[in-house]
């Protein structure tokens, strides 16, 4: 069942640290140290995550600018490069869902019914 969903995990978990950086940004104040570390991770999930969706799809011409771009912004001052970062996953994500066919984001019906995958 992985392989056969891959592509939808990793979608769905750049979308999940895209959204969970965000909130981390907007949402956090004051902003304090101790959030730097949390920030930098997140950026470097949000790399790690482009990439490996950018290598199955076969989109790195594209999206390896973006990537190199992330992994950057890990080592930069945040809160600000967290903001970048989440421009810069949100291009990857559109390179993303130009490339995938009509239904690919259909949730797979093994995790809609739990009982399917007895």
């Amino acid at each position: 069942m992985f392989k056969e969903h891959n592509l939808f995990y990793v979608t769905t978990a750049l979308t999940f640290e895209i959204e969970t950086l965000r909130v981390l940004l907007n949402f956090t104040d004051p902003w304090v140290s101790e959030y730097n570390e949390v920030a930098v991770h997140l950026v470097m999930a949000l790399a790690h995550l482009s990439s490996a969706a950018a290598k199955h799809l076969m989109i790195l011409d594209e999206t390896n600018q973006l990537v190199e771009e992330l992994l950057k912004l890990a080592d930069e001052e945040q809160p600000k490069a967290g903001m970048d970062a989440i421009k810069a996953a949100e291009q990857v994500l559109d390179q993303i869902i130009k490339k995938l066919p009509t239904g690919a984001f259909n949730m797979p019906s093994d995790l809609r019914n739990p009982s399917l995958s007895n």
